[in-house]
């Protein structure tokens, strides 16, 4: 039968050691090494570039990234798909709220590829933007951003 020792706190000496031992304390200590490691050669400017991204991260909020609502593009619930195909090709996006009778009304989401499927494989059917809208997904806007990217 083994005896089991008793766990002892670190001692002042470690500690010391520990300090000195050139493992970064805080995210400035942390920058400072990667920028070393780049100038060692060991990353390059570009896997730095991201690094330090990924450390900024934890410091942003949603609402520094979200799109203001006045500049947001969004599709009528009502309005036919005939005129909502020009608004998802000018715009680009991929995702559009779906509103109601005002901005406010937020009734969820289209997703472009859900109406482009109903261009391609229409036969002359009718179009319910009710059956393609996904649910709306809505974050407070002081939420971190690396905790909604968890």
């Amino acid at each position: 039968m083994s005896e089991e020792r008793p766990v002892r706190p670190v001692s002042w000496l470690r500690r010391v050691v520990e300090s000195l031992a050139g493992e970064p304390q805080d995210v400035h200590e942390l920058e400072a090494v990667l920028a070393d490691s780049k100038d060692r050669g060991l990353i390059d400017a570009e896997v730095l570039r991201m690094l330090e991204g990924v450390l900024e991260v934890s410091e942003i909020q949603v609402r520094d990234v979200m799109v203001p609502r006045s500049q947001m593009v969004v599709v009528q619930r009502d309005d036919p798909p005939e005129q909502l195909l020009p608004i998802v090709i000018e715009s680009g996006h991929s995702r559009f709220p779906v509103v109601g009778e005002d901005r406010d009304e937020i009734i969820g989401i289209l997703l472009a590829k859900d109406l482009l499927r109903y261009f391609a494989q229409s036969n002359g059917g009718q179009f319910d933007i009710r059956e393609c809208v996904r649910p709306a997904v809505f974050i407070p806007e002081a939420k971190r951003l690396n905790v909604l990217l968890k």
